[in-house]
């Protein structure tokens, strides 16, 4: 083989393995081309998880009583003397008819005529002086008895329910609160618990 003609077969075999080459790459390509390519994974915004709220296990309920003071008043009838002054419209009707009586006694006492003037003149003065006594004894302040409501305040203490003594366990420990509804034993209360600590 001359040297011209080995020449002529390694540019021939040269042009054939850049051929061959060029090929390759073009079926290679095409086949990456022909394959599907996998959809993109979706991604998913996660939201984030809420903390869980804190929560008390009721373990017993009762009434809550508070001890309240009341006003009460007492009243009752009392009795009072009153004495009220007796005004006579005739102030002198005593003395008078003390005097005429006394006169007509010692009238009838006296013998004769001047005796009978002497006795009549001495039972005058005694009678209206005995008439006028009798007469300022009636007129004395009489005692009267009145009635009247006298009243006082006192005050007592008694026990009312307001509202209910709840107890709950929280992280192992007991406490408890004042609630104004009751509860059932065994629910759970959301922290921070709304009433007044027991």
């Amino acid at each position: 083989m001359s040297t011209e003609t080995k020449k002529v077969l390694v540019l021939l075999g040269g042009a054939m393995g850049v051929a061959l080459i060029a090929i390759g790459t073009t079926l290679v390509i095409q086949k990456l081309n022909q394959q599907p390519v996998p959809a993109p994974v979706p991604v998913v915004a996660q939201t984030p998880t809420p903390a869980p709220i804190p929560a008390a296990q009721v373990i017993s309920v009762k009434p809550h009583y508070e001890q309240v003071s009341a006003p009460y008043k007492n009243c009752k009838q009392v009795a009072h003397v009153v004495y009220e002054q007796q005004e006579s419209s005739h102030p002198l009707a005593g003395a008078a008819v003390g005097g005429v009586a006394g006169g007509m006694i010692g009238h009838s006492i006296g013998g004769n005529d001047h005796a009978k003037l002497l006795a009549s003149a001495a039972g005058a003065a005694i009678g209206a002086i005995s008439g006028s006594y009798v007469q300022q004894s009636l007129n004395k302040p009489q005692a009267h008895t009145v009635y009247s409501t006298v009243c006082s305040t006192h005050h007592t203490t008694k026990q009312i329910q307001k509202g209910y003594e709840v107890t709950y366990i929280y992280q192992g420990q007991q406490n408890v609160v004042i609630m104004e509804s009751a509860p059932l034993v065994g629910s759970t209360l959301n922290l921070p618990i709304q009433g007044s600590v027991g």
